[in-house]
C-alpha cells in the first residue's frame, strides 16, 4: 500500500474529526523516520516508504482501536499537583521535598508555628493582612468560636496533604505511557487526558486515601490539643479530645471506653460504605 493511500484509508477510520490531524502528523513522523532508516541500508526512497507503511499494520484496525479509548469522568481536586510533577518541570525534585516536608516534622513543632502565625496581635498572617489593608479579615484565627476549628483543619490539611500528593505521584508514575499517547493521537489535550483518562485509573489510589481521610480524621487529637485544647468553650472538640476529658479529667474509664468504641463502629461503617460504593463498575 501507498503512503498516500494508507493516511486516507486510516483518517476515513477514525470518527473524531479534531484527531485526524493529529493523527496525520504523528504517522507521518514515524514513517519518514522509518524510511529514513530503510534508505541508509541502501533502499530506494520508494521502497523504503512502502516498508515503512506496511510495519504500520492495517489502517483499519489503528483507527478503530483509536475510537475505542474510554473516556469516563471522575473529578478530584488533589492529584493535579501530582500530574504536574510528573511532567518534570523545573524545581519539581525540591518542590516535592518542600511539600513532603510537613509529614516528617513533629506536630508539635508545626502547631507552635501555626500558634505564631496566627496571632491575633503579632501573627505574620494577621500582619499581611494589615499591610493590604484587609483589616476586617485580620481575626483571632485560634481564638473565635466560630473560626477556630476552620483554622484547626486548614493546619491538619498543610500536615497531610503532602501524603496525598506523594501518594497520587507513585500512582501516576505506575500508568502505562501506552494510554497517553492513544489519547494524544485522539486529541486530547492536558485537561481532558487529565480527567477523561488519568483520574478513572487512579480511583482505586483515590478511594484508599478517602478511607485513609476517614480513619484519619476520627483519629485527630493531638492537633486539636496542642493548638487550642479543644476551645474556646466546645467549639473545636473532637470525639478523641472529649474521650480523653472523660478518662483522664472526669476520671469516667466506662464513658471513655463507650467513646472509644463509637470511634471505632464510625470508622469501620463509613470505611465500608466507601469500599462498597468506590468499587469500580
Amino acid at each position: 500500500m501507498e503512503y498516500t493511500e494508507y493516511m486516507e484509508t486510516l483518517k476515513e477510520q477514525i470518527q473524531n474529526k479534531r484527531a485526524r490531524s493529529l493523527v496525520a502528523e504523528e504517522i507521518r513522523g514515524h514513517i519518514e523516520e522509518q524510511a529514513k532508516e530503510y534508505q541508509a541500508e541502501g533502499m530506494s526512497k520508494e521502497d523504503a516508504e512502502r516498508e515503512a507503511v506496511r510495519q504500520m499494520g492495517d489502517p483499519m484496525e489503528t483507527g478503530c482501536a483509536l475510537n475505542r479509548i474510554h473516556r469516563p469522568a471522575f473529578p478530584w481536586k488533589l492529584f493535579v499537583l501530582a500530574v504536574l510533577l510528573k511532567k518534570k518541570l523545573p524545581g519539581s525534585n525540591v518542590f516535592k521535598a518542600i511539600y513532603f516536608m510537613p509529614i516528617a516534622m513533629a506536630t508539635s513543632i508545626i502547631t507552635a508555628i501555626f500558634r505564631i502565625i496566627m496571632d491575633p496581635t503579632n501573627g505574620a498572617l494577621n500582619q499581611f493582612l494589615r499591610a493590604i489593608h484587609l483589616n476586617g479579615f485580620a481575626v483571632n484565627w485560634l481564638g473565635d468560636p466560630k473560626i477556630a476549628l476552620v483554622s484547626v483543619i486548614i493546619v491538619n490539611i498543610f500536615q497531610w496533604m503532602g501524603f496525598s500528593m506523594i501518594t497520587y505521584y507513585a500512582g501516576l508514575m505506575s500508568l502505562p505511557d501506552d494510554v497517553y499517547e492513544a489519547a494524544k493521537i485522539d486529541g486530547a489535550g492536558f485537561w481532558r487526558t487529565t480527567f477523561s483518562v488519568t483520574l478513572p485509573m487512579l480511583k482505586g489510589t483515590t478511594n484508599v486515601l478517602i478511607i485513609l481521610g476517614i480513619v484519619g480524621s476520627l483519629k485527630t487529637f493531638d492537633i486539636v490539643k496542642l493548638l487550642t485544647g479543644g476551645g474556646p468553650g466546645r467549639s473545636t472538640t473532637v470525639m478523641n479530645t472529649y474521650l480523653y476529658e472523660k478518662a483522664f479529667k472526669d476520671f469516667n474509664a466506662g464513658g471513655a471506653a463507650s467513646i472509644g468504641v463509637a470511634i471505632l463502629i464510625i470508622a469501620m461503617v463509613m470505611s465500608f460504605l466507601q469500599v462498597k460504593f468506590g468499587k469500580e463498575d
